[in-house]
């Protein structure tokens, strides 16, 4: 019995239960509360309160300019998107939110640099409609007082304006503010810009380019004031980065041959002591997991996670002051690299793939002269695809020809991503957002740069790879009630949602032990702490605002650190979202996931729980 990791069926089935069959969402909530009222009555036709207040409108009505309250692409976007749900009739013609987000992606390599404009009258309900007898809100609903003395509508403004990137690398930028994007709902009489580049407000025509010469690298505010025929001004600020272009590094970080194989591409880097390329003595690195192909070559001497040299380019805190590289080309190693072609696929066909890759390179090598032993090293899922690929290549009577294997942060036994984390997952992309869910806004290709990144989680998350690897996966095939919270339930329970994994774990350890050397390391907590929460304990609460619900979809590709950082930015709202999640429990009926999303509408609370 594996008891401490035991979850109750009940408990887990409940929760997602509550993930597959999630029909009702916060907006579909909030319209049905207002959907007693008469709308007609509203004098614009667009009601503010139809929509969950993911930004403050009336932080935006043109008044003032402030860092809180400067727009990103992400805002801009949104801000349409909640003005179609506000539109009671649909009879707006603005951009839809999903083609902004679309297009600014499309767009964000353009030399040109887009800027939009939004300025639309709309209505909202007085804040002492409910004190002063206009509407009351009754079981869920709100209704319309009759033969009330006044209207509960006041008329309202929002004004947008921003660019559709935030960070370029050249001191001179061409701007432009397509037609498409210059929107109002009240004629306008002029619109100019200050783009900070010392030459104050400038005039800008719709479809016209604008070169603007910045005087150095940094952080610059663009201020857009329009005027209307009325005479009144309305601004708002946009937030544009330049920094610099990045340098090349002192050495050569591209491969000096690149091989297309079955299901793997191998990367060739000689060593340089040998001037004919001749192969004499293989490195090979195999790639870890990498269901979004994301890595590629650039890890090996380029650039690895956050920092500006890759894995063999880095001194590792050497007494000699030397790179690692420095030390294999001495000892004459050349170096292979092998990345897999789809990441996410199982285990056991990435390591026919490599079993491939190793008899080429052996096959190369003898060509060349050399019967020199092989290193083979795995990182994270290498140090499975590797040991599998070895002892296979053993059982079936062939030489791998390889000296000793390293395995490194590889999950000999299995990985674990907590239930609730898993759950909080699925659960945040599938949040609708302005009708849409989070991970089916903008880009859907998983594969591209600008790909939603909650489709991208789910994606990981879901691929065979993963499920071979989780200890226990929340999705389990074979999912079902057992109607009952006895031991058993427990046991058969805890079996099936680790059923894909045992059954992969139990043909890994039937290879058996490998006839080479294999080494494992672990880097274990950076902190050098043990685990600092018990079993059951809340692992994470957190709120989410809706700036981080853009940043983690469709928005992802739109921000810099220092933008983001410099923004500050978090406007307050009547939005909120809560999410708990919990570690396994090692027995009884207990949550591990909670999520909570609500608005505020008229002082009264609407609120979807999953």
């Amino acid at each position: 019995m594996r008891t401490i990791f035991i979850i109750p069926l009940l408990g887990l089935s409940f929760l997602c239960s509550k993930l597959i069959a999630q029909s009702e969402q916060l907006e579909d909530k909030v319209l049905s509360a207002l959907s007693t009222l008469d709308q007609t009555q509203c004098p614009s036709g667009i009601l503010y309160e139809r929509v969950p207040e993911y930004y403050p409108l009336e932080y935006w009505r043109g008044n003032y300019l402030s860092d809180s309250t400067s727009f990103l692409i992400s805002r801009f976007c949104m801000l349409h998107g909640m003005l179609q749900i506000m539109d009671i009739n649909q009879n707006l013609t603005l951009p839809k939110m999903n083609d902004i987000v679309l297009d600014a992606q499309k767009l964000k390599s353009s030399d040109t640099v887009r800027l939009g404009i939004l300025l639309q009258q709309y209505d909202r309900i007085s804040s002492d409609a409910i004190t002063n007898n206009l509407i009351y809100f009754e079981n869920g609903n709100f209704y319309d007082v009759p033969k009330r003395i006044e209207s509960p509508y006041r008329t309202d403004t929002v004004f947008a304006f921003s660019s559709f990137t935030h960070l370029k690398h050249k001191l001179t930028q061409p701007f432009i503010l397509p037609s498409k994007y210059k929107n109002s709902s009240i004629q306008v009489n002029s619109i100019d810009i200050d783009f900070e580049d010392g030459t104050g407000y400038q005039p800008i025509l719709v479809d016209e380019v604008l070169n603007i010469e910045f005087p150095d690298y940094g952080l610059y505010k663009i201020n857009c004031r329009l005027t209307d025929f009325q005479g009144r001004t309305y601004i708002a600020q946009t937030i544009f980065e330049i920094t610099p272009p990045k340098e090349g590094l002192d050495y050569s970080i591209n491969a000096d041959d690149t091989v297309s194989l079955n299901g793997v591409t191998l990367y060739c880097w000689y060593n340089k002591n040998c001037v004919d390329k001749k192969i004499k003595k293989p490195l090979i690195l195999i790639e870890g997991f990498d269901p979004l192909n994301t890595n590629g070559p650039k890890i090996v001497f380029d650039e690895y996670g956050k920092g500006q040299l890759g894995l063999l380019g880095r001194e590792y805190d050497d007494p000699n002051g030397k790179l690692l590289s420095e030390y294999l080309h001495d000892d004459d190693y050349d170096v292979f690299y092998i990345d897999y072609k789809h990441g996410h696929i199982r285990i056991q066909d990435n390591a026919s793939y490599v079993i491939e890759a190793i008899d080429w390179i052996n096959n190369r090598k003898h060509k060349d002269g050399s019967y020199e032993k092989n290193v083979v090293i795995g990182a994270s899922m290498g140090g499975i695809v590797g040991y599998y690929s070895l002892k296979k290549m053993e059982n079936d009577g062939k030489d791998h020809e390889t000296e000793f294997f390293l395995s490194v942060d590889a999950p000999l036994k299995g990985a674990n991503i907590p239930i609730g984390m898993q759950a909080f997952i699925q659960e945040f992309g599938d949040y609708k957002l302005i009708g849409t869910p989070l991970k089916s806004i903008g880009e859907q290709n998983v594969y591209h740069p600008d790909g939603n990144g909650l489709a991208k989680g789910q994606f990981a998350l879901n691929s065979p790879a993963a499920r071979q690897l989780i200890y226990y996966h929340y999705d389990s095939p074979t999912w079902s009630d057992c109607g009952g919270i006895d031991g058993d339930c427990r046991e058969s329970f805890a079996n099936l949602l680790s059923s894909i994994h045992d059954e992969f774990y139990e043909e890994f350890s039937d290879l058996g032990t490998l006839n080479i050397p294999h080494y494992g390391i672990s880097n274990g907590s950076l902190l050098g702490k043990e685990q600092s929460f018990s079993i059951g304990s809340k692992l994470s609460e957190t709120e989410i605002s809706i700036d981080d619900l853009l940043q983690q979809s469709g928005f992802n590709g739109f921000w810099s650190g220092f933008t983001q950082a410099a923004v500050g930015i978090f406007i307050g709202s009547g939005f909120f979202s809560k999410h708990i999640i919990h570690a396994l429990a090692e027995k009884g009926r207990h949550r591990v996931y909670y999520g909570g999303y609500g608005t505020v509408v008229l002082l009264i609370p609407i609120v979807k729980n999953c």
